[in-house]
């Protein structure tokens, strides 16, 4: 996924949740829709975590460069 944000992973995990019920490929399992439901919440946080955006720090040529204009 390029550009993952919190809305596209959320939309992405759902569609996939949705396209496997409809499909009925959870058919013969025990899952209910409440825990279809708390399955989509976990992915949806453990993809959200994984694929955050990290904070850019200066490197030390910036750092000295704001040092000597302080």
């Amino acid at each position: 996924m390029k550009n993952p944000s919190a809305k596209r992973i959320e939309e992405f995990v759902n569609d996939n949740v949705q396209s496997k019920f409809r499909e009925g490929q959870l058919n013969e399992s025990s899952l209910s829709l409440r825990g279809l439901m708390k399955i989509s919440i976990v992915f949806r946080r453990y993809l959200t975590g994984v694929f955050h955006t990290r904070v850019e720090y200066p490197d030390d040529k910036e750092i000295k460069k704001t040092e000597g204009n302080i």
